[in-house]
């Protein structure tokens, strides 16, 4: 019995899920099965088809795009409920939005961190109450002008607004709506990814926007691996490109792959990261937009050996304190922020007391050799004094020799007369 109620539960449940998230896991792009929410309610095979087709015009979007934008949590649902029956945007029902006369109740698509398309209605006309060339690339569009480099909207860019300005009245000469600056890059950026058609009439019409697009991804940055002391960098490959120059803060690294790695590092610190490429001469010929990556957080620290260490240092009179520990006390003063801030590994803290420790009992053997009572010396035998008379000794030696010899011829001779 309890195995047919699971059997039937598992039965209504796949009955009940629409059958597209079930193509979704299999099939969709991984950065984008964490942007798309789908929510179909009318579960035919007609929405499901049009909802995997839309899915599919969104993956012609390159990789770097959707990597970062997969990263900064934006969202985009895609649904057969009208916007304003979804629990997000029921406060705009009745509301008129910028550029139109209807409310919200009736648009079909909407750009923002949590944007909206409808599902069935991507291509334009009447019935579908919209001009764009695709209703969900155009909506995707606002979400990567926003969310696709953190702190920047592309839109506002100089680059962009010179396009915008040069390019705007050639390709969408009557439509004022693409005077917001906003609209014409989510436009722009459909025309841009929808087909090779509409792309070939953005290379004819809108040349200076097309080679901005042609350059994005090559300018996205991605951190791919980042620990509480190093990171790693990828980008896109530039057409034309030979090196990188790549500069994180103030100190510059050349490389020749799309990738850089750094290490050695703070933890819980940010560092500003950007890459220029170069031509085969070494000219720089496009720079990347910046990127601040934040290494992790350092935890659990022990710092009672620190404490420990620094107590050492305050025990020395600061008079008998050597320049070496000075320097370390310094060193002491600053890992303590660092390791409040979650900045400095156990192997450093570890480090530096075994150094203070080192040098902390070096000066105290000192002390006590320096400080030692002087005894008094007795029963020390003194060197010899060298005898003032030594250089005369060879002459003496041999003048008593002489005399010697002397005696004893006088007196040979006295008793010789003596006999005589």
């Amino acid at each position: 019995m309890k195995k047919f109620i699971m059997c039937l539960l598992v039965a209504c449940f796949v009955l009940i899920l629409p059958s597209v998230k079930l193509v979704q896991a299999a099939e969709m792009n991984p950065y984008l099965e964490k942007i798309i929410d789908l929510r179909i309610y009318n579960d035919d095979e007609k929405t499901n088809q049009e909802a995997r087709e839309m899915i599919e015009r969104l993956d012609h979007i390159d990789d770097s795009i959707l990597r970062n934008i997969s990263l900064s949590g934006a969202t985009m649902i895609l649904s057969d409920k009208k916007l304003v029956e979804l629990p997000e945007f029921a406060e705009l029902k009745g509301v008129v939005p910028r550029g139109h006369t209807e409310p919200w109740d009736d648009i079909p698509g909407l750009g923002g961190f949590i944007s909206y398309a409808a599902i069935g209605k991507s291509d334009p006309s009447i019935k579908n109450n919209h001009g764009d060339i695709n209703l969900e690339l155009h909506e995707f569009g606002h979400i990567v002008d926003m969310y696709t480099i953190n702190g920047v909207e592309l839109s506002a860019t100089e680059a962009f607004r010179a396009a915008h300005q040069k390019d705007k009245n050639n390709i969408f000469p009557t439509d004022d709506y693409f005077e917001y600056v906003d609209e014409y890059f989510a436009e722009v950026f459909a025309y841009y990814y929808y087909t090779e058609a509409s792309r070939q009439t953005l290379y004819e019409k809108a040349p200076t926007t097309a080679r901005f697009f042609d350059d994005l991804h090559t300018k996205i940055l991605t951190v791919s691996e980042r620990t509480e002391s190093a990171f790693t960098v990828v980008w896109d490959e530039h057409v034309s490109g030979n090196s990188y120059m790549v500069r994180v803060n103030d100190k510059e690294y050349e490389v020749t792959e799309p990738e850089f790695s750094l290490d050695g590092l703070l933890g819980n610190s940010n560092y500003k990261v950007q890459v220029f490429t170069k031509d085969a001469d070494g000219k720089v010929i496009s720079s990347s937009y910046a990127k601040t990556v934040l290494t992790h957080k350092y935890e659990n620290i022990d710092v009672s050996g620190l404490v420990d260490a620094y107590n050492e240092i305050k025990a020395i009179d600061v008079d008998n304190r050597t320049e070496v520990l000075n320097k370390l006390k310094i060193q002491a003063d600053t890992m303590f922020t660092n390791i409040e801030h979650g900045r400095i590994s156990q192997e450093k803290v570890d480090k530096l007391i075994d150094q203070i420790m080192v040098e902390a009992e070096d000066i105290k053997f000192d002390l006590v050799m320096k400080n030692m009572p002087k005894r008094p010396v007795t029963g020390v035998a003194t060197p010899p004094q060298e005898n003032p008379m030594k250089p005369y000794l060879p002459v003496i030696f041999a003048s008593l020799g002489i005399l010697v010899v002397a005696s004893g011829v006088f007196v040979y001779l006295l008793r010789s007369n003596k006999k005589g």
